[in-house]
């Protein structure tokens, strides 16, 4: 009832099989946990238009490789794909209106390498910020601006004033400054 009346819902990963012995939530959710390998893989985006896809940029990592049953294609947009050793697309990460609700499902999450892939953070943003209605999707990690020159380093005596000593004690001189004048902290 929540969702259906405008909330939304985020299961991941292992939730597509916590519920198992609740068809509604296997509905609700888009499809139910059968099976699984594990292994470094990388998705397929299906839905580049989906305004969780738009500017998405596609991760490797090691995670465990679900294979899914139950699927409930009413109302589901399928995002990404994961290719099996046969060939077949399954399902990985995909969007669900129910109601005035949305449902937002990644099969990725089992392993730490995945939780720790600035790419996985992105995906759950986007996903948590289109399920939840509440603003825009967008990737809010930092990029460094392409053709941005290195940065550079040129020699220079600055005055290190160590914290705690008494007022002008110099410590050894910084030795090194970037063009723009900006200085290391230590």
């Amino acid at each position: 009832a929540y969702v259906e009346q405008g909330g939304g819902f985020a299961p991941i990963h292992c939730a597509s099989y916590c519920f198992r012995n609740d068809p509604r939530i296997v509905s609700l959710i888009g499809a139910q946990f059968l099976r699984h390998g594990t292994g470094e893989f990388e998705t397929k985006i299906v839905d580049a238009s989906h305004p969780i896809m738009k500017g998405f940029e596609p991760f490797r990592t090691w995670d465990e490789t679900y294979v899914h049953t139950l699927h409930n294609p009413k109302d589901r947009t399928v995002l990404q794909t994961r290719a099996e050793p046969d060939g077949k697309e399954e399902p990985w990460t995909w969007v669900r209106t129910h109601g005035k609700g949305r449902v937002f499902y990644t099969a990725y999450g089992h392993d730490d390498r995945t939780w720790s892939t600035p790419g996985f953070h992105d995906l759950l943003e986007r996903g948590l910020r289109w399920a939840s209605q509440k603003g825009d999707v967008f990737d809010s990690r930092p990029r460094v601006p392409a053709g941005l020159a290195a940065f550079e380093f040129e020699p220079a005596k600055v005055p290190l004033y160590l914290s705690g000593e008494r007022w002008g004690t110099q410590g050894k001189a910084i030795e090194l400054a970037n063009h723009l004048g900006q200085f290391l902290r230590l």
